[in-house]
C-alpha cells in the first residue's frame, strides 16, 4: 500500500527561470541602436542636399520686396528653418497685412503668403489723414493717390492710438464704415458715388454725393433708409441737379431744392 501510495504521488516538475533580466538588457540594447541609428538616418535627411532651400516664393498677388532678405534661407535644410521667426519678422515689416503665412514645400521651396488689407476710405481727424480698410485698419499714414475713396470726418480718437496694421476703436467710424458699404451694395445707388461723410453727430450724419448734394440720416435703421433714399432718387421727376439735401431720418423724407 505504501509503494502504491508513493507511485500514485505525482513529481514536482520544477520550471526553468526566465531570465527577465537578460531580455530587459537586450530590449534596453535594441531600443537604443534603434534611436541611435533613427538619429543617423535623420539627420542624413535633414543635410541632404535635395531638402536644402534653393528659393524663396512669395505666393502673393503683390510682390513684397522685403521678402528679398531672406535670401540667406537658401542652402539651409528646409527642416531648420524657423518658420515663427520668419513670420514674426514679416509681421514687424508689414504690419498693413492682413494676413501673414509661412510654409514649407518639400522638398527645396519656403513660401510666404501675405494677404493684403484693400483700401476702403480715407480719414482725416485732428491733423492725422489715413487710408483704412472695411474694418477700420489702417493701412497708412497717407492718403495720397486715394483721391476716388470717401473721405471720413467728424470722430475723434487718440493720435497715438492709430498704429498702421491696428484698427481704430471709434463708434463714429464704424457707423461711417456701415453706411459706406450699405450704399456701395445697393445696385440701385451705383451711379452715385459718396464723395466725403462727416459722423461728428450721429443723430445728424451729413455724406455728400459727387453730385454736389448731401444726404441727412442718424445711426439706426441705416439699410432701410438708404433703400428709402434709392426709392427717392429714382423718381423720374426729380431734377438732381436742383437738389440742396436729402433728409432720410424720419419716415417721409424731406427733399431740399435750390429753388
Amino acid at each position: 500500500m505504501a509503494r502504491n501510495n508513493k507511485k500514485r504521488r505525482k513529481k514536482k516538475v520544477s520550471s526553468p527561470r526566465v531570465p527577465v533580466f537578460r531580455y530587459f538588457v537586450v530590449l534596453l540594447l535594441v531600443g537604443f541602436l534603434l534611436f541611435v541609428s533613427g538619429r543617423k538616418i535623420l539627420g542624413l535627411i535633414q543635410n541632404a542636399h535635395y531638402f536644402k532651400v534653393k528659393e524663396i516664393v512669395c505666393a502673393s498677388d503683390t510682390q513684397f520686396d522685403y521678402v528679398k532678405k531672406f535670401s540667406y534661407l537658401r542652402g539651409k535644410s528646409i527642416f531648420k528653418v524657423n518658420l515663427a521667426e520668419v513670420q514674426k519678422e514679416l509681421q514687424w515689416a508689414y504690419p498693413q497685412a492682413a494676413q501673414i503665412r509661412v510654409a514649407r514645400r518639400f522638398p527645396s521651396q519656403i513660401v510666404i503668403e501675405l494677404e493684403t488689407r484693400m483700401p476702403f476710405a480715407r480719414f482725416a481727424m485732428q491733423g492725422v489723414n489715413g487710408t483704412i480698410d472695411s474694418k477700420g485698419y489702417v493701412i497708412s499714414k497717407s492718403i495720397d493717390g486715394q483721391d476716388s475713396l470717401p473721405i471720413i470726418v467728424g470722430f475723434s480718437v487718440s493720435e497715438k492710438d492709430i498704429k498702421v496694421g491696428s484698427a481704430i476703436s471709434s463708434q463714429a467710424l464704424k457707423v461711417a464704415i456701415k453706411i459706406v458699404s450699405e450704399f456701395n451694395r445697393i445696385g440701385a445707388l451705383s451711379s452715385y458715388q459718396i464723395q466725403k461723410i462727416d459722423v461728428k453727430n450721429l443723430s445728424k450724419i451729413n455724406f455728400y454725393l459727387t453730385q454736389k448734394f448731401n444726404i441727412i440720416l442718424d445711426q439706426d435703421n441705416i439699410v432701410e433708409k438708404l433703400h428709402l433714399l434709392s426709392a427717392v432718387l429714382s423718381r423720374a421727376k426729380l431734377d438732381i441737379e436742383k437738389i440742396c439735401y436729402i433728409d432720410i431720418r424720419f419716415k417721409e423724407p424731406v427733399i431740399k431744392t435750390n429753388d
